[in-house]
């Protein structure tokens, strides 16, 4: 139940930053456009979410490992999705609305 209730909190905190997006200014660190760019993202969120459901309705230890790390997966690849690695870096992550000097 714990490990549904986290990967939901995941999930949510992917569509947020996936609709928080297009407000940042990423011209320059995204090489591609077009419709599959802007749908891959939603493709992990809604792939995570079902891994997060998955955790909340299966029983079996086993079952709970797997879907949660399956959201967690999720998680990281609709990040990396939306390129937000390269934000992380100190000379861009004021484009995330912190101070260089607090990266």
């Amino acid at each position: 139940m714990i490990c549904g209730a986290v990967a939901l909190v995941g999930i949510a905190l992917l569509a947020w930053m996936a609709l928080e997006r297009p407000d940042m200014d990423l011209d320059g660190l995204v090489a591609e456009h077009g419709w599959l760019e802007w749908s891959q993202p939603w493709l992990w969120v809604v792939t995570g979410a079902v891994c997060a459901l998955t955790c909340l309705t299966r029983r079996p230890r086993r079952d709970l490992l797997v879907a949660g790390w399956m959201t967690l997966l999720s998680l990281l690849a609709g990040l990396r999705e939306m390129d937000l690695h390269a934000v992380l870096n100190p000379e861009n992550i004021a484009m995330l609305g912190i101070a260089s000097e607090h990266a």
